[in-house]
């Protein structure tokens, strides 16, 4: 099983592994956008990586990526 910073480089096309910084300001924003706008998992977490990874969409990996709620899940146990 991979870690959740490997998930969410793959996810979001990062060139590195997201900082534990990083990941917890992702999921505030995820959550912001769930439970505030109404937004589903996975729109909101497009739009959360967008706001927080600056290299947001720099790599393609071709490899299955988790769900959003998979992911929060995760890097909310972190």
């Amino acid at each position: 099983m991979s870690t959740i910073e490997h998930a969410l480089r793959i996810k979001y096309g990062l060139y590195n592994d997201p900082s534990d910084a990083q990941i917890k300001k992702w999921v505030d924003r995820v959550r912001f956008y769930i439970d505030t706008e109404g937004k589903s998992g996975e729109e909101s977490g497009q739009l959360a990586a967008k706001e927080v990874f600056s290299e947001y969409g720099s790599m393609a990996y071709f490899s299955e990526a988790d769900t959003i709620l998979a992911l929060l899940a995760a890097a909310e146990k972190k």
